[in-house]
């Protein structure tokens, strides 16, 4: 389950409810744009408390434009269990696989070392199998 909304300011009860009939129904993590949030860290924090209450993984999903600064390093990515890189922009299909996303991703995981890092592109390439490459 990919979640590219955020659940409002807090985790209002419809949020909360969402979270809780995710894990009713047997989902195990939950993928959570970080442009979703808009540099609303507590609002972040929140929301993968909920899920992580629940039962459930929390991936953090990186925009192309997007990069792991220092508070986020610090403040979230010890609560997170995935984190995927999007190879291309959300929601726009016929899109080709920017370049620089393998690099990208090498450079998270060699910042990280124990993150499992999917590249996301949204489509088949020889070179991503299944529109996933993992590594």
């Amino acid at each position: 389950l990919m979640v590219n909304d955020p659940l409002g300011d807090e985790i209002s009860s419809t949020g909360k409810n969402y979270i809780e009939s995710c894990a009713d129904v047997g989902v195990n993590m939950v993928l959570i744009h970080l442009k979703a949030f808009q540099g609303n860290m507590q609002h972040l924090r929140n929301t993968i408390k909920a899920i992580k209450d629940n039962g459930m993984c929390v991936g953090l999903v990186l925009n192309p434009d997007e990069c792991l600064n220092s508070q986020i390093e610090k403040e979230i990515l010890p609560f997170i269990d995935r984190i995927t890189i999007m190879g291309v922009w959300p929601g726009a299909g016929g899109q080709e696989f920017l370049a620089d996303t393998i690099e990208r991703a090498k450079e998270v995981v060699n910042r990280l070392k124990r993150r499992v890092i999917t590249l996301q592109d949204g489509q088949i390439h020889s070179d991503v199998e299944e529109g996933r490459y993992m590594i």
